[in-house]
């Protein structure tokens, strides 16, 4: 597939600013992005792509590699790479390249997980199945079990969180929420918080047994909240 020839200011204009890999990958995104080439269309050749751009074949190649990571693209073999069709992972692809990428703040993603979890929790209150109910149950079971193990006692916990958004039925919030408790893992590991996060846990499953909306919302945002003063009491020093 051939490229057309050179515009003058616009996005096909030569790359002149930082490193020759950055630039090809920001004016490919946004090549894609404007929808220059459309959904599940083959993009040229790396050969053409790099005479177009006036790079090497192998800065187009590293491009190539960060747009089909990021979900941008999907590599096809023996015919180089198409535009993805897939808007959510192309979606979750990227957040998950910019947390990567970007400085890890404790407080930044807990903010998230404030955003996005009590609305799920409110969610799931009005639509989980028995089945899903049982689950969360087990989880809590496993939680009272594992209070001297506090990786096994994460395990149980992470556990619970994934298994209440995947039952509020929002495949990206979902998605979200795993990648969040990923990135999170780290740091999830408090000192003497087992025993009070239980009994957070078991008002957030209280809330879901009655099919209360709005107090799943609150026990899953004071949850969260109780879990960022713990962190902060932990991790500050004193004259701090």
């Amino acid at each position: 597939m051939s490229m057309p020839p050179p515009r003058k200011d616009d996005m096909l204009a030569p790359l002149e600013r930082k490193t020759l890999t950055e630039a090809l990958v920001e004016r490919l995104a946004g090549l894609i992005s404007e929808g220059y080439w459309a959904p599940g269309t083959q993009i040229p050749h790396e050969n053409d792509l790099a005479a177009h751009f006036n790079v090497g074949r192998t800065t187009v190649r590293e491009a190539l590699k960060v747009l089909n990571y990021m979900g941008y693209l999907e590599a096809e073999s023996y015919k180089g790479y198409r535009v993805s069709e897939g808007s959510s992972e192309f979606l979750l692809r990227t957040l998950s390249w910019a947390i990567s990428l970007g400085q890890r703040d404790y407080d930044e993603l807990t903010q998230a997980r404030l955003i996005i979890e009590p609305a799920l929790a409110e969610q799931a209150a009005t639509q989980i199945s028995e089945e899903a109910l049982g689950r969360l149950e087990a989880c809590v079971a496993r939680m009272a079990e594992t209070l001297d193990d506090e990786t096994q006692f994460l395990y149980a916990d992470r556990d619970f969180h994934i298994i209440l958004a995947e039952a509020s039925n929002n495949r990206i919030l979902f998605r979200v929420t795993v990648l969040l408790r990923d990135f999170l893992w780290q740091w999830l590991k408090i000192p003497s918080s087992t025993r009070p996060s239980l009994i957070e846990h078991r008002q957030i499953l209280e809330a879901i047994r009655r099919r209360d909306a709005a107090g799943a919302r609150r026990a899953m945002q004071e949850h969260i909240e109780h879990i960022l003063e713990r962190h902060t009491a932990v991790h500050t020093q004193p004259g701090e």
